[in-house]
């Protein structure tokens, strides 16, 4: 945490030689790269680098051909996190790596722009049905042959819908170009950038990578982008998101919020029960929780996100968003109604 600390400061903080037991909460954690190219010796890492560059490279290909794909069939489109937010942010793509390919779309769009994923060779990968994904959740998943390893997610919102009401032809509108490795990549502009980030640390229970990517954006942003910030996470009903992900990300780095975010502070009837969650939540927090802390994160997840607008339908819903269990009992419906159909005949 200390070195952490020293990252966000901005320092050189670089780590020297490593024993094996700090390179396995380095692994846990997804911060192996940033060590990496922080100075970070092991015989583990020698062939880290050359490893973490074609995995970018990879990385970056199959974002263009995703946007491409999306291009030509006419519906906009911006890249999210990804290799947009390492090269602002983290200094460079190799420090701050990816799972997947995160591409935004409105939700009117969804339909073609699934139409010119497949149309480009991308194939959905889902063991959940379409009609959970699509009305539920906000994201698709696709894989191409080409890159089996590299995940396309489409998605038409950054949260699920019944925690915030994001208007994502307003973040289409502001995006900005970012060159990464000489390829132009549309992303966010940083107030918008922090929201999703926001939003993705409350839904990986605030781990370490989500909260260096809050406080690394917070650091490089200006006054008025942060004032920006609040004025838009209102608008998207995510306010609270972006207190606690800000809150929590100063609380365990060690950097101050900005003036701009105190206006944010919610009251102490929603404060209490979201700390009490959060004293729970380990510090070197990988992103995924079990057990009881799980259970009580879908109750915690509104209070942690959503305005109080939103409230009285995002609790009950949260605490009945079980896709596997949905997914069970649309299996369940229709084999009864094929059961019906056959008798009937």
């Amino acid at each position: 945490m200390e070195w952490l600390t020293a990252v966000v400061a901005g320092e050189e903080a670089e780590l020297g030689d490593i024993d094996d037991e700090f390179l396995a909460l380095l692994r846990t954690v997804s911060l192996v790269a940033l060590a990496a190219r922080r100075g970070a010796r092991h015989p583990y890492l020698d062939r880290h680098e050359l490893r973490a560059f074609v995995t970018s490279q990879v990385r970056l290909k199959v974002t263009v051909q995703a946007l491409t794909a999306l291009t030509t069939a006419g519906v906009p489109a911006v890249t999210i996190k990804g290799p947009a937010l390492a090269v602002q942010h983290w200094g460079d793509a190799l420090s701050r790596p990816s799972v997947d390919v995160d591409v935004l779309v409105e939700p009117a769009d969804v339909p073609r722009a699934r139409v010119a994923l497949t149309g480009a060779g991308f194939a959905p990968v889902s063991a959940i049905p379409d009609w959970y994904m699509l009305h539920w959740h906000y994201d698709l998943l696709y894989r191409t042959t080409r890159a089996p390893h590299v995940g396309v997610e489409l998605k038409w919102n950054v949260c699920p819908p019944y925690l915030g009401r994001v208007p994502v032809r307003e973040i289409l509108a502001e995006a900005t170009v970012v060159e990464c490795d000489g390829v132009p990549i549309l992303a966010p502009q940083a107030p918008w950038q922090l929201i999703v980030c926001a939003a993705h640390a409350v839904k990986h229970c605030f781990s370490l990578k989500q909260l260096l990517d809050v406080a690394l954006i917070v650091r490089d942003m200006t006054p008025a982008d942060c004032q920006a910030a609040v004025a838009r996470a209102r608008r998207a009903r995510l306010w609270p998101a972006l207190h606690y992900a800000v809150s929590v990300s100063a609380a365990r780095l060690g950097w101050q919020p900005p003036p701009a975010f105190a206006v944010l502070r919610p009251s102490p009837l929603r404060d209490w029960p979201v700390r009490a969650y959060l004293s729970a939540l380990p510090l070197t927090n990988p992103g995924i929780v079990y057990g009881w802390r799980m259970h009580a994160g879908k109750f915690a997840a509104p209070l942690l996100a959503s305005s109080a607008l939103q409230l009285p339908c995002a609790i009950p819903v949260s605490l009945s968003d079980r896709p596997n269990v949905l997914a069970a009992l649309g299996r369940g419906v229709a084999a009864a109604r094929r059961t019906l159909t056959h008798d009937a005949d």
